[in-house]
């Protein structure tokens, strides 16, 4: 119920910045800032870009366990099916100097010999999840050294291999996406909590926040190109296409930071220099922005198909149960699997980035000059305004 009274929230925030008029101030919450407001959304945002693959383990989770032979205690946990056997056999043929390692050739034999007893087993063993892990990061690696036209042609290739082997992966690592909206959404939330520091004069913290937050975005760029280099991306042309513009919207924004830590003693240069990098920033706000929208819908899609499959079972053991007492119990838990409305969530998402720019573009007018009144109010209700949908985005994602 609460998520429906996103829209409704917007609006009033939006009325009430109209209503500020000329001379009047709206404070901010004493103990709140932009910081404090969006990093419970910027996780929430970050679940629901992860979401896709949550809710698709969710429908896994049964097939692990329905079979005792599933090897739980292994880090990686792979589902069987022909279409993984047919694939790891392709990978196998993508890559000149690879040689059939001796633990994927039973899994591989499955394509053709789907009556052998191993073959019946929900999941790979041990030693043929390692196998699978060991493929997919050597083709990783190799798509890694090529560049051009020539790493185009191998993506298209072995994208069918990725697909196969992330449906087949029970607990997959977060995507590069993922990290990307979670990572990057926490750094522009601090970032307007350090412009706002500079509205108030609060010059001697910027040096510090400067840093910190070139330092985040040097984390996250690691933590890509970790992933990169052991993982097959599953995503679009278009989607890869992103991801790369938003590494390198990061880039820029990391030198700016950088740049304004140097120059952190002499408040005017601060001020001159988050003015001209603004571009920077609302840039890096539009690409993770792209990101976490489609997302988020294709994440509510999956949600909703677990969703469905845990009611139908709960809906078996609800019939087969013979006293009111258990069968209450049991109806308590259906209650905790709640259905996702994807267009909300998509629309939640897109309206707090809208807030996050006019909150960037409020601030860096009050940076320019601190002591006009106006400015401070239209500041002050914009970040209420974003304050207000950071809330109602946390409790829509959590649906998830």
């Amino acid at each position: 119920m609460r998520s429906s009274l996103i829209f409704y929230r917007v609006g009033c925030a939006v009325a009430a910045l109209l209503l500020t008029g000329c001379g009047s101030t709206v404070y901010k919450d004493s103990a709140t800032t932009y910081a404090v407001a969006g990093r419970e959304a910027a996780k929430s945002v970050s679940d629901a870009a992860a979401s896709l693959a949550n809710a698709q383990d969710k429908l896994k989770a049964s097939q692990v366990a329905s079979d005792p032979k599933c090897p739980i205690a292994e880090q990686r946990i792979y589902l069987r099916g022909p279409e993984l056997s047919k694939q790891l056999k392709v990978a196998l043929g993508l890559v000149s100097e690879s040689t059939m390692p001796a633990d994927c050739k039973k899994l591989v034999d499955c394509d053709s010999q789907s009556d052998q007893a191993a073959c019946r087993n929900a999941c790979a063993s041990a030693e043929e999840a390692n196998c699978i892990a060991t493929v997919e990061e050597n083709l990783a690696i190799h798509l890694k050294a090529l560049s051009g036209s020539e790493a185009d042609r191998f993506s298209t290739a072995i994208q069918p291999v990725a697909n196969a082997i992330s449906q087949a992966e029970f607990g997959r690592a977060e995507p590069v996406a993922a990290i990307l909206v979670k990572s990057n959404l926490r750094i522009l939330t601090e970032y307007l909590d350090m412009l706002d520091k500079l509205t108030v004069k609060r010059d001697s913290e910027v040096a510090e926040d400067a840093k910190k937050l070139a330092e985040r975005i040097t984390d996250t760029t690691d933590q890509v190109s970790k992933l990169t280099g052991k993982q097959l991306s599953t995503e679009a042309k278009a989607t890869q296409t992103k991801v790369t513009n938003t590494i390198t919207a990061m880039g820029k924004v990391m030198s700016d930071l950088q740049v304004i830590a140097a120059n952190a003693e002499d408040a005017r240069t601060i001020r001159k220099l988050v003015a001209e990098k603004s571009k920077d920033v609302q840039d890096l706000v539009a690409n993770i922005k792209e990101i976490a929208g489609g997302d988020a819908m294709l994440g509510a899609v999956y949600s909703n198909l677990a969703q469905i499959q845990a009611r139908a079972e709960y809906q078996n053991r609800f019939a087969k149960t013979g006293d009111a007492y258990s069968r209450s119990l049991l109806l308590a838990v259906r209650d905790k699997y709640f259905y996702v409305d994807g267009g909300k969530a998509v629309q939640a998402v897109n309206s707090l980035f809208d807030a996050m720019t006019k909150s960037h573009e409020a601030l860096i007018q009050l940076v320019l000059n601190p002591s006009e009144k106006d400015k401070q109010a239209i500041a002050n209700a914009r970040f209420q305004e974003f304050k207000m949908i950071a809330e109602d985005v946390t409790a829509l994602t959590q649906l998830f």
